[in-house]
């Protein structure tokens, strides 16, 4: 996700600052394992 790109208007930061909520530890997790496999 481009977050620039999302970042359009403040209804689009709140939907963004929501999913963040939402996915926050899924997310982080998907990135460490991620990072784990490259390095």
């Amino acid at each position: 996700i481009n977050v620039v790109a999302t970042i359009n208007s403040e209804i689009d930061i709140q939907r963004l600052a929501e999913q963040l909520g939402e996915l926050q530890h899924e997310e982080l997790r998907r990135r460490v394992s991620f990072m784990n496999d490259i390095f």
